[in-house]
């Protein structure tokens, strides 16, 4: 059986399942929470490859990482902290900051999104352990195993700068402030 590539709109993500070449069958996905100006399952599947490597053994062995919907505190700190991009230097790139969203203390980082993002192995040891770094002992965590749960977002957005040939992709690695 053979997959094309996802094609993605609005509500759904359309796949054909090429069974011989006669027949098809066209399989469609519903989802919710879509993102208007970004592909929600192309970051959906960036930030499951950053969340593996996270959890690699290799990377560390004190959190297990699972993904939480802090989207909305993502959008805010971009517009708000990093001025949709522009206010991103070398110095703000891979150090943990805060953020208050309401009530609620927040603790982030900023890294660049590795080229074939979808790839566990592009987030690599270095750019995962970087994160994890940063985050480690600053977070709210739960559980009571050898290995404490946190839950983390990633808000995923870009900048072109004025007289670059390219926009650069960021990550906003979210996740609940240690009390």
């Amino acid at each position: 059986m053979h997959y094309t590539e996802p094609i993605e709109t609005n509500h759904e993500v359309l796949v054909v399942v090429c069974r011989n070449k006669n027949h098809f069958l066209l399989e469609e996905y519903h989802y919710e929470n879509v993102q208007e100006t970004h592909g929600c399952c192309s970051e959906t599947a960036k930030q499951n490859a950053l969340v593996k490597a996270l959890n690699n053994e290799n990377t560390q062995t004190a959190y297990k990482y699972s993904s939480a919907n802090y989207e909305s505190t993502g959008k805010k700190i971009w517009q708000n902290e990093l001025d949709e991009g522009k206010k991103i230097v070398a110095t703000t790139l891979d150090t943990l900051k805060t953020y208050k969203n309401g009530e609620t203390n927040y603790v982030y980082v900023v890294v660049k999104v590795p080229e074939d993002a979808k790839k566990v192995a592009s987030w690599s040891a270095s750019t995962a352990g970087t994160v994890h770094n940063a985050l480690l002992n600053k977070v709210k965590t739960s559980g009571n195993g050898t290995k404490k749960n946190v839950d983390i977002d990633v808000y995923f957005d870009s900048y072109k700068a004025q007289g670059d040939e390219k926009s650069t992709h960021y990550a906003i690695v979210i996740a609940k402030a240690a009390v």
